[in-house]
């Protein structure tokens, strides 16, 4: 079992695709959304633990979150920005429904090799 980090995969962000480069890289925004999957399942397993560190989706939630549901792993979100907009905790049950442990104000304490870490998710008050 293996440990992965990721951010700002941004799910449906048209702002992001049209404005910041990403056209260059991808025909379209539900292509980008395919690549990142494609890519995360080509490196993590259902058995490995993946903690996305913030802005998994922005814009056209209800589309973005069974995107989630496609990524292997044992999934854990501390919750970004973008995260929160939209109605925040509310808007991503469904998310936690489909089994992504959310760390708001939790951390979680693992060791690998003799080193202690940390991973911690805490709200911006």
């Amino acid at each position: 079992m293996s440990i992965f980090f990721s951010s700002d995969l941004h799910f449906n962000h048209v702002n992001l695709f049209e404005n910041y480069g990403r056209s260059k890289f991808f025909s379209s925004v539900e292509d980008m959304n395919e690549t990142i999957i494609a890519n995360h399942n080509s490196v993590v397993s259902e058995d490995d633990t993946v903690y996305f560190l913030g802005d998994m989706v922005m814009g056209r939630r209800a589309e973005s979150l069974p995107l989630i549901a496609e990524m292997n792993g044992v999934k854990h979100l501390v919750m970004g920005n973008h995260d929160y907009w939209d109605g925040g905790l509310p808007v991503l049950q469904p998310v936690f429904q489909a089994g992504v442990t959310l760390l708001q104000n939790a951390y979680y304490s693992f060791e690998r090799q003799n080193d202690q870490f940390l991973i911690a998710g805490l709200d911006n008050v």
